[in-house]
């Protein structure tokens, strides 16, 4: 049946074959197969690192094939064969492989240097006449040829990347004048600042494009002095870019200018930065803030972005929107330490995710507003730290999970990092109701029983912590929650060791000396779990160096210099899984059944 089936529909169901491993046994398998075959593993090629030969291998292969293979080849990725350190060595390969792979239309390469495009200007002309994307031109490329090369494929070019240097030069800016003339012109990128009106130009001159990259940083005045307005019921032509990526100041300026041109965007990546010596909080900031919100709801994609400012964050939340999910992260990375940034990206059915960056030195009272603002919109939520917090941003971290109990009163589910899991900082009564599932990752964890009160419906907890055998500690981790609703918990140890108490005092001279022959002592975990429905039960874990593991069912916790105990006391407890290092095992209390895996 398969051997009936024409081409071009066994060329579909290649397309949908990952592994290259299974198009070739499908190749044996029938031999009408073959040319599908070869559509899917020719498509595109690529030369990894700086592999001579994978390229020798290549070029004389296709030419040993009778089929001619190198035809069916689309999109041709040279990696860094052409970048400054190979190009010498390489730079004939490139006429070698327009000669065997005659229809290529992407071609990409890792920073080329300034001479390949002189190269590739001239198999443009003798091969590629169709070519449709040309690769990133390096900083320091060469404006004329650069220029030369895509004027070949005017025709057929769908990229062009703008860089700085064309700005300098009387070539590179008749080159960027002229862009009317590359009649397929799909997508352009702008990295250099400009103004408003120069983007305006040339988009009025490239009539298919349909993606725009640009820069307005700096020249923000120039866009204002457009008189750029927004009319919502206008029906005037405007260009029909329909995906922008832009970088502007905070403020109405750069709104109505995005409003005003491009009314038939449908995806918008949008970076605002914050513009200190203009006051956004007045009359005209708020209506055009409305305006613009207004103007997103009418996109199916948007991600935006903005520095030292929540404004718009707000203004979202006001309608009809819920936080799907939010990302509180609390970090040394932010450029501008006087306020929070903010991240907005559009969701489905009215929802938008969510990510707010504070320095670790922000003032409680900032996150504080923030939740109580938003937090009864937000159904999930992720709170980290990275990099050096000092103690205002331990302090900010552990006030932060009592502040998100008491505010986010329709919250689900709560990912929470954090140094140190302490005892409950706040002293009047905390009580979430809407909490079900809540992860936990700290280096230390001090107490849970808060959480038992504090949310009284929870009833999935993953906790992810760290656990030394020492010799005078023998309580590994210690699970009190008695009040809680918990059905299944989840514990994950990284496992750490004592050496200087559980090894011989020449252990670690031997170890460094002759790694293999170190002996660490087995060891002996046991669990005490209690529960209302099954009582008091214990359980027993060894692990010894082989690592093999083994677990039982026993009477009581023996005492020992390698027995170390895990205790949890939860009421409905159905479901409790330990993992470390590469022990998992997981036992099931249900209708007085258990099961227990051991990996």
């Amino acid at each position: 049946m398969w051997n009936k089936l024409p081409t071009e529909i066994l060329h579909r169901v290649f397309l949908e074959i990952a592994d290259p491993k299974d198009i070739s046994n499908c190749q044996l398998t029938c031999k009408s197969w073959g040319r599908p075959a070869q559509y899917k593993l020719y498509n595109v090629v690529s030369f990894n690192g700086r592999d001579r030969d994978a390229v020798t291998r290549f070029i004389n292969g296709s030419k040993r094939e009778g089929t001619r293979p190198g035809e069916l080849v689309k999109t041709l990725r040279l990696g860094d064969l052409f970048d400054e350190w190979n190009y010498r060595r390489y730079d004939d390969y490139l006429s070698h492989l327009a000669n065997i792979c005659p229809n290529v239309e992407e071609l990409d390469a890792e920073h080329p240097v300034s001479s390949f495009w002189e190269d590739l200007a001239y198999v443009i002309i003798t091969h590629w006449p169709n070519l449709k994307i040309t690769p990133i031109p390096s900083q320091g490329t060469n404006v004329v040829e650069y220029a030369l090369s895509l004027l070949q494929v005017r025709r057929s070019l769908t990229t062009i990347i703008i860089l700085p240097r064309f700005y300098e030069t009387l070539e590179g800016l008749k080159f960027i004048t002229n862009l009317k003339y590359f009649t397929n012109l799909r997508y352009l990128l702008l990295t250099e600042a400009t103004t408003g009106p120069n983007i305006d130009d040339l988009i009025q001159d490239c009539f298919k494009l349909e993606k725009l990259h640009a820069n307005l940083l700096h020249n923000d005045d120039d866009v204002g002095n457009m008189e750029v307005s927004y009319d919502e019921f206008s029906k005037e032509n405007r260009p029909h870019i329909k995906e922008l990526t832009l970088e502007a100041h905070m403020g109405s300026n750069a709104l109505n200018y995005i409003m005003g041109k491009f009314g038939c965007l449908e995806k918008l990546s949008l970076r605002l930065y914050k513009d200190f010596n203009l006051e956004n909080h007045g009359l005209e900031w708020r209506e055009i803030r409305r305006k613009f919100i207004n103007y997103l709801l009418g996109l199916s994609s948007y991600n935006i972005y903005s520095e030292c400012c929540l404004d718009l964050l707000y203004g979202l939340i006001s309608l009809p929107y819920n936080i799907s999910h939010m990302k509180i992260t609390l970090t040394e990375e932010l450029s501008h330490p006087l306020g929070p940034s903010c991240s907005i990206k559009s969701g489905e059915k009215n929802r938008v995710y969510v990510a707010i960056y504070y320095q670790p030195c922000s003032l409680r009272t900032q996150i504080v507003d923030m939740l109580e603002k938003v937090g009864k919109q937000v159904y999930k939520m992720n709170i980290e730290t990275t990099g050096h917090l000092g103690q205002e941003g331990k302090d900010n971290i552990d006030y932060i999970i009592e502040d998100v109990i008491e505010h986010c009163t329709t919250l689900s589910y709560l990912d929470y990092s954090v140094s140190t899991f302490g005892k409950p900082l706040k002293k009047k009564k905390l009580r979430n109701e809407s909490i079900t599932g809540m992860v936990i990752r700290a280096s230390k964890v001090e107490s849970l029983q808060a959480l038992s009160t504090w949310l009284p419906r929870l009833n999935r907890l993953k906790i992810y912590t760290t656990a030394t055998f020492e010799e005078k500690e023998k309580d590994l981790f210690f699970i009190d929650m008695p009040h809680s609703s918990l059905k299944y918990l989840y514990l994950e140890l990284e496992a750490g060791m004592d050496l200087d108490n559980t090894l011989p005092s020449n252990a670690l001279e031997q170890h460094y000396r002759h790694p293999s022959e170190i002996v660490i002592p087995q060891y002996k975990i046991y669990v005490k779990l209690y529960t209302e429905t099954f009582g008091e039960r214990y359980f027993l874990i060894t692990k010894n160096r082989d690592r093999k593991s083994e677990i039982q069912e026993t009477q009581k916790i023996e005492v020992g210099s390698t027995t170390y105990s895990i205790k949890i006391n939860c009421r409905d407890l159905e479901t409790f899984c330990i993992k470390m290092e590469s022990t998992c095992v997981t036992l099931h209390f249900k209708n007085n059944f258990k099961q227990t895996y051991v990996i």
